[in-house]
């Protein structure tokens, strides 16, 4: 390793070495072997190998290698961030910490024992079943739009469409497709995949207001990452004193808000509950096969 590069470098350089994109469709990324086979995979796991290195850099200056990185480092890490991630982003850096140590060894020979880690906060998943109130989501929005965070827009567009926090922070503003009444959904998306999301005729209004708000920039985020908007978002909690009952959960709650009143409407049509059900889960860009255990976890049994 050249003595120029940074713990950042390192990994990037790793990343990089272990990618086989477009080699098979079929091959699984990193899981079993460390090897990446798409694009959006490898940024996944820059884009955890940068908020690890950045933590090391601040919190332990005189690690230089890759090599002097042990587990205890790698739990402060994931312990310190977990007051901000919510825990499904807790539970995906950790796993691509898993992908970038088989990366490592393939790379450098380095065979560092990262198997200890483990989620800082108990009861991961149940908290996720939690819809945000549309109380809530008001007094929410209603501070966002009075500062300057990013953040005002996730939680906007989450309310209206039910994206993922990574689609969104990934959004550009040509594909807020008004001629089709759509959201196109291009990067971020779970597994690569692509959708169109409704737009609603209520909230067309909006998504004109923010076309014009936003003309001339590529991302509705600005290129920010998903982290930086969800820490946007808790911020916004805390101060409304909302933390707490929404706890590790902010982007995921607002999707159930947005699928449970977009079900109801469907149903108020005349649609019936599996139909219903069916389109609900299409937007949120979980198939169209209907799945009781979705129906189950946003609705509610």
């Amino acid at each position: 390793m050249s003595r120029c590069r940074s713990l950042k470098q390192q990994l990037n350089y790793a990343i990089s070495d272990n990618c086989r994109i477009g080699h098979s469709k079929r091959a699984e990324n990193g899981t079993n072997t460390g090897y990446v086979y798409s694009v959006q995979y490898a940024e996944n796991l820059r884009d955890t190998a940068k908020n690890l290195s950045n933590f090391l850099r601040l919190e332990y200056p005189e690690i230089k290698w890759i090599k002097d990185i042990k587990a205890e480092h790698l739990q402060a890490w994931v312990n310190t961030r977990s007051k901000n991630w919510s825990n499904a982003t807790m539970i995906n850096h950790i796993s691509r910490v898993g992908v970038l140590q088989k990366q490592i060894y393939r790379t450098y020979k380095i065979d560092n024992d990262w198997t200890i880690i483990t989620p800082a906060k108990e009861n991961i998943g149940k908290v996720r079943k939690v819809a945000m109130e549309r109380t809530d989501y008001d007094k929410l929005q209603e501070l966002l739009d009075s500062g300057k965070s990013i953040a005002k827009y996730a939680t906007a567009i989450t309310a209206r469409t039910g994206l993922r926090i990574k689609e969104i922070a990934r959004l550009k503003v040509e594909h807020i497709n008004l001629d089709k009444m759509v959201v196109e959904v291009r990067e971020g998306g779970k597994n690569g995949k692509y959708r169109d999301v409704p737009i609603r005729t209520e909230d067309k209004c909006y998504f004109e207001q923010l076309k014009r708000e936003l003309s001339g920039q590529e991302y509705v985020c600005g290129g920010k990452t998903e982290d930086t908007i969800n820490k946007g978002m808790r911020r916004g909690l805390t101060k409304l004193g909302l933390a707490e009952k929404y706890q590790d959960t902010t982007n995921h709650a607002i999707r159930k808000m947005y699928a449970r009143e977009t079900y109801s409407q469907l149903m108020e049509k005349g649609m019936s509950e599996k139909s219903a059900w069916s389109v609900v889960q299409q937007n949120l860009g979980h198939g169209k096969k209907f799945r009781q255990s979705l129906f189950d976890t946003y609705i509610g049994k």
